[in-house]
């Protein structure tokens, strides 16, 4: 666990729902390596992890790197069939049908040329209300009481930013009480890939940050980074999936439940045991705002002072030296 302090913060309750309610799921990074497409046992076993859950989910968000990618057509799309395949028990179960919803991240549209056609052949059921350059790879949905908005990070043209004229729109548009916005790459990364996300162009990052800000976004939810990661600014909280298999044994999951009462995201080991769970609105006034990240299983804060400030001084130096942008 390592626990870095970041700055005095104010985040809001969620308003009310009108007692609909809805449970999803959230997972990231399944891409295998080594020339295999997809991390299959660890895949294998976070889509039953996420099937056991009690209630069932409604819906299961991927946010990007199914597969490592490649940039041959036939092998690509032999990986995202792979990936189908595995995760078939989500899109035939009867709680589920076809409400899973995948963004690309940056190993899926390795193929320059033709992955968007690639991406589109994959999933023909994903809305296809997105960016004409980003069909079914950008897109935005209603379930229960939330909208959802998936946004690329990783389109050829437009890597490591967000269409943003196309999200000011959707988000302008939408009525409902709760948004998410889920897409790849964090606004804010920790660890690895710092200066290979979001950040890589801070004016376009800021500006996407305040469009969340403005419409009144709960949290961001992304990957990239194969760490479990919760940070948040200005009332946003950004929410970094544990990979699905990327990292060998260090795998996980979210569970996002949301009510009346607001938002709650349980974070789940390899093992199906609950690591953390919190309430967005459990973060008000005055509190010092936390940011958890783990490289295997995150741990609830509680850490003293000595160990704190311990801590913060690894964070940092993790980050300074980390600032290239990788192929993972």
């Amino acid at each position: 666990m390592r626990l870095v302090l970041v700055q005095w913060l104010i985040l809001l309750p969620l308003p009310s729902l009108a007692a609909q309610s809805l449970r999803f799921a959230v997972v990231a990074d399944s891409q295998g390596s080594g020339g295999l497409a997809v991390s299959e046992n660890a895949f294998n076993k976070v889509v039953h992890l996420v099937l056991r859950a009690d209630p069932p989910v409604d819906c299961v968000i991927v946010a990007g790197d199914l597969t490592y990618g490649f940039y041959d057509n036939r092998i690509t799309a032999e990986g995202f069939d792979l990936w189908r395949r595995i995760a078939s028990p989500w899109y035939e179960s009867e709680m589920l049908g076809l409400k899973v919803y995948p963004v690309p991240g940056n190993h899926d549209l390795e193929n320059f040329f033709w992955c968007q056609m690639q991406w589109q052949l994959a999933f023909p059921e994903l809305p296809d209300n997105g960016p004409d350059y980003e069909r079914k790879m950008s897109y935005s949905f209603d379930l229960g009481p939330v909208h959802f908005a998936a946004v690329s990070t990783s389109s050829p043209m437009r890597r490591h930013r967000v269409d943003l004229e196309w999200l000011a729109r959707d988000l302008g548009n939408s009525t409902a009480p709760v948004r998410f916005v889920f897409g790849h790459a964090p606004a804010f990364p920790y660890g690895r890939h710092v200066g290979g996300s979001l950040d890589a162009h801070p004016e376009d990052r800021d500006r996407f940050w305040q469009l969340l800000v403005d419409h009144n976004v709960a949290a961001y939810f992304c990957g990239h980074t194969h760490i479990y990661d919760h940070w948040a600014k200005d009332g946003v909280h950004q929410i970094t999936a544990p990979p699905a298999g990327a990292c060998g044994d260090a795998t996980g999951y979210l569970i996002v439940d949301v009510d009346e009462n607001g938002a709650r995201v349980t974070v789940y080991d390899r093992d199906g045991s609950v690591q953390e769970a919190f309430a967005l609105a459990d973060y008000g006034p005055n509190l010092v705002e936390q940011r958890v990240a783990s490289e295997a299983s995150p741990s609830p804060v509680g850490c003293g002072a000595p160990l704190l400030c311990l801590a913060v001084a690894i964070g940092l130096a993790g980050v300074l030296l980390s600032g290239q942008d990788g192929f993972s």
